[in-house]
């Protein structure tokens, strides 16, 4: 079509594709991100002693997380207000899944053990997931309970022997 016959868009259609970039789809982006852990999601909301799933509504800070095959998560520590919501983004950069958990270290040991005698990975949960090779997942988390929280792999081989995530949660001055 040469350019003297280019029809301008109808005045209807200039104010229809505006709302058209508002859809989900049109949103969307080019990297797969897991079904979202948070208040909204499929998972029940419940008091854990490391806090609750977030409110994305009401994030507060996202942190960006590489992983890689020699199970580092960089940064190694963050600190947290106490009561903050945050996202973590966590990128497999490995070329192995990992099975990855968030919680207080009792807990962890707790799951690393089931881990074990299953002999396999773990169901997903609000705060247990798997991260295929080159993917990422995110976790909104808000942090109600003052503490020392680990983001960890779950891998009998690595329990102890891997660098977790240690998440400061500090109550406000």
């Amino acid at each position: 079509m040469s350019p003297s016959h280019f029809r301008a868009p109808s005045r209807f259609m200039s104010l229809l594709l505006p709302l058209a970039l508002l859809t989900p789809q049109a949103q969307a982006h080019g990297d797969h991100v897991h079904a979202q852990r948070n208040a909204a999601g499929p998972f029940p909301v419940e008091q854990l002693d490391f806090g609750i799933p977030g409110n994305p509504r009401k994030l507060q800070r996202t942190w960006l997380l590489e992983l890689d095959d020699d199970e580092r998560l960089e940064p190694s520590q963050i600190s947290i207000p106490l009561g903050s919501t945050v996202r973590l983004v966590i990128s497999n950069n490995g070329k192995r899944p990992h099975e990855l958990a968030l919680g207080s270290p009792a807990t962890l040991k707790a799951l690393a053990d089931a881990r074990r005698q299953r002999g396999k990975a773990l169901d997903e949960s609000v705060h247990v997931f798997t991260i295929a090779p080159g993917d990422k997942d995110e976790l909104v988390w808000e942090f109600n309970r003052a503490g020392t929280w680990l983001l960890q792999c779950l891998d009998p081989a690595l329990v102890g022997k891997a660098q977790p995530l240690r998440v400061l949660v500090q109550p406000k001055p």
